[in-house]
C-alpha cells in the first residue's frame, strides 16, 4: 500500500477584484439565462466558499497536479476545462457577493418593525425545534440545520425562515413532522415566508432594486459554482485518492466554510480585495 503524503488544506489566497469583476461580467449573460426553478439555495458563506473553490482550482492547474489530471482526463472520465472554468466561476461568485454586501451596507438603516423581528424569531425557533427533534441526526437534513443555526443578522434570519419553510414542505419531512401535536403548526410555513419577505423589504431586498438584483445574481452564480465544484471535486478525489487525504484536499464547501481556512503567508482575510493568483 502506498503511503499517503501529509495532507494540507487548500491555501486560500485573497481575491483580485479586477479579475473577479471581469470574470463576473463574462459569466453574467449565462447566469441571467438560468431558470429560477434551477437555482440552488444559498446555505453558507458564499464568499468563503468561492475563495476555497478558487484555491482548489488554482492549485490543480499548477504542476505537478495539472499533468496528473490531464493524463486521466484523456480517458474521458472528466473534462479538464472544468478546472479552468471553476477558477473563473469562483471569482464571479466572490464578486457578486461583494457587490451584494456593498449594496446592503448602503441600507444600514433597516426599517424592520420590532414586532416583525419578534414574530420571526419565534416562528424560526419553533420550526427549528420540530426539525431538530426529528431530523437532527439525518445526514441531509441535519447538515442543512447546522447551516441554518450558524446564521446571524437580519438577512440570515429571513433566509433561515425561507429555508425552514422549504424543509417543512419536503414530502419526507412533512409526513413525519405533521404528526407532531406539540410544536408543529399548519400555518407556520405561510407565516415564515410572510415574515421573511417583510424583513427583506425592510432591508431593501424586495422584488426590485440593486440589492435584490445582486442577491439574485449571487444565487445564480452560486448555483453554477456548486455544480461545477462537485465535478472538479469528484475528479480530484479519484485521481489523488491514493496519494493524500482527499477529504481534506477536496473539502465539502459547506463543511469548509464552518472551519478555519488555511491562508498563504501574510495573507489578509480572503474577502479583502487584493492582488492574488488568477487563472
Amino acid at each position: 500500500m502506498t503511503k499517503k503524503a501529509k495532507t494540507k488544506r487548500p491555501v486560500v489566497h485573497s481575491m483580485n477584484e479586477a479579475s473577479a469583476k471581469a470574470a463576473f461580467e463574462k459569466l453574467r449573460p449565462s447566469l441571467e439565462a438560468l431558470s429560477r426553478e434551477a437555482l440552488t439555495s444559498v446555505r453558507l458563506d458564499v464568499q468563503i466558499a468561492a475563495a476555497i473553490a478558487h484555491s482548489v482550482a488554482i492549485r490543480d492547474l499548477a504542476e505537478p497536479r495539472r499533468t496528473r489530471l490531464q493524463i486521466v482526463a484523456k480517458s474521458g472520465m472528466f473534462d479538464m476545462s472544468d478546472f479552468e472554468r471553476l477558477a473563473n466561476v469562483a471569482l464571479a461568485v466572490w464578486y457578486a457577493r461583494q457587490q451584494q454586501q456593498q449594496t446592503d451596507a448602503l441600507r444600514s438603516e433597516a426599517m424592520v418593525p420590532a414586532v416583525t423581528l419578534k414574530d420571526a424569531q419565534t416562528v424560526r425557533g419553533r420550526m427549528l425545534r420540530v426539525l431538530e427533534y426529528y431530523f437532527d441526526d439525518d445526514a441531509d437534513v441535519g447538515s442543512r440545520l447546522v447551516a441554518i443555526r450558524a446564521g446571524s443578522g437580519l438577512q440570515d434570519l429571513a433566509n433561515d425562515l425561507e429555508q425552514v419553510a422549504d424543509l417543512y414542505e419536503e414530502d419526507d419531512v412533512r409526513s413525519v413532522i405533521s404528526k407532531d401535536s406539540k410544536h408543529w403548526r399548519k400555518d407556520d410555513v405561510a407565516s415564515a415566508r410572510r415574515l421573511a419577505q417583510a424583513i427583506f423589504r425592510g432591508l431593501g431586498l424586495g422584488a426590485s432594486g440593486d440589492a435584490a438584483s445582486w442577491a439574485d445574481l449571487t444565487q445564480r452564480a452560486w448555483t453554477v459554482l456548486d455544480e461545477l465544484y462537485g465535478e472538479v471535486r469528484a475528479a480530484g478525489r479519484f485521481v489523488f485518492r491514493k496519494d493524500e487525504d482527499v477529504e481534506v484536499t477536496y473539502p465539502s464547501l459547506v463543511a469548509a466554510t464552518r472551519s478555519p481556512v488555511s491562508r498563504g503567508k501574510d495573507e489578509p482575510d480572503p474577502v479583502t480585495p487584493a492582488p492574488a493568483p488568477t487563472p
